[in-house]
């Protein structure tokens, strides 16, 4: 996985907290630089996370690490061909499955196609195209990578996430960090959210040379289209947007056929010559 920028372990964390507390605690009392009050008139500052505390973590969470993984990517093609004189046939088929750097986000699509060419006595030829392909993946990274905290996408809570801030509470649920709003980047892993698509497609040809200059040709084609998203976000997740969880189904289906039929009558007379169809 590619190496992004650092982000603060608990330690650096906690001193970061503690920097920041010590300037709101300057500000509020109107403290130098921010005023001109006595320093002895001002409460005493008391510091976020002691320095206890601070040499030894209880939690000290990489929250990137604990929802990233290394990617891999298997691919594997076949083609084939090959036939006699009458007869042409090329085949191809492909394989690809992907595990993102995210995990419990996969890619695996099924690819295939087949043409064929065949000779029907003098006179007849036959073509068929045929292809088809299917996809399925799976995506825990519900939301998207902008807007606000309760939008927040597996990565973006990861990336905001407190280090100090366990996985789970004492009773087993999700743990909050500072801001409540975010989702715990772990429980994005118990989100279902599974699409498949596939689509098929075949266009068959048929030519018949009727007389010389002659030929009627026959040509149809279907191209059907599906696809089906499923997503469940169970209560425990704790997302802000859905307190109470949610399931969700889609599917749609597409289908599209087209056929027709034509003469076409070549002629030479000298230098002149006349295509119609």
């Amino acid at each position: 996985m590619k190496e992004y920028y650092p982000l603060l372990d608990a330690s650096g964390f906690m001193e970061q907290h503690n920097r920041m507390a010590y300037e709101i605690y300057l500000y509020d009392n109107n403290l130098a630089p921010y005023g001109t009050s006595d320093p002895a008139s001002a409460p005493t500052f008391t510091p976020m996370y002691s320095a206890s505390e601070i040499a030894n973590p209880a939690v000290d969470n990489d929250w990137i690490d604990l929802v990233t993984r290394n990617g891999f990517i298997n691919e594997h093609n076949l083609s084939l061909n090959g036939g006699t004189e009458a007869t042409r046939i090329f085949a191809s088929f492909g394989f690809m499955d992907q595990e993102t750097v995210v995990k419990d986000h996969d890619y695996r699509r099924y690819t295939g196609r087949v043409n064929m060419d065949q000779k029907i006595g003098k006179r007849i030829n036959l073509s068929v195209n045929l292809s088809m392909s299917r996809v399925a993946s799976t995506n825990a990274s519900y939301g998207p990578q902008d807007g606000g905290i309760e939008k927040w996408s597996m990565l973006m809570s990861a990336r905001n996430f407190a280090p100090v801030t366990p996985i789970y509470d004492e009773d087993g649920s999700y743990a909050k960090t500072y801001n409540t709003q975010a989702t715990n980047p772990v429980a994005f892993l118990d989100i279902d959210d599974n699409t498949w698509t596939q689509r098929f497609m075949v266009n068959p040809q048929l030519d018949i040379d009727l007389i010389r200059g002659l030929k009627f040709t026959v040509r149809g084609g279907a191209d059907l289209n599906g696809s089906k998203r499923k997503v469940y976000i169970p209560v425990a997740v704790e997302n802000f947007q859905t307190p109470d969880g949610m399931a969700s189904l889609y599917s749609s289906s597409i289908s599209n056929f087209s056929g027709e039929a034509f003469f076409t009558f070549i002629k030479e007379l000298g230098e002149h010559r006349f295509n119609v169809v």
